[in-house]
């Protein structure tokens, strides 16, 4: 009987799992899943109201994201093609977070 309690609780204890977050889909990025991350990370720590950069292109949602997009501003800034600034300043972003902001255009800049 102690070992029927024992494996039961074997099962059980080893059956749980721990979620990890979801990878990004990077053929058919969501925005808040995908983009909006990167962006975060690479881009409104200086792109936000106030901040000490100046600038007065503000990243920091969906509508302000889409403009800079239709501007065709952003993705030859961020490829480190743009005869303006290229950015991130500090270096270009990685050839992955390129791909994904590239397909999430390419799939019509869905606001999910």
């Amino acid at each position: 009987m102690k070992e029927l309690l024992f494996l039961c609780f074997f099962l059980f204890a080893f059956s749980c799992t721990h979620n990890e977050l979801s990878v990004c889909e990077t053929e058919s990025p969501s925005f808040t899943d995908c983009v909006e991350p990167i962006i975060d990370l690479n881009c409104t720590g200086c792109h936000v109201y106030g901040s000490a950069a100046n600038t007065s292109t503000i990243l920091t949602n969906y509508d302000a994201i889409k403009l800079a997009v239709d501007q065709n501003d952003l993705l030859n800034r961020i490829k480190y093609n743009s005869s303006n600034e290229n950015m991130p300043p500090a270096g270009k972003m990685s050839n992955q977070d390129i791909t994904i902001i590239e397909n999430w255009i390419d799939h019509g800049l869905q606001n999910n």
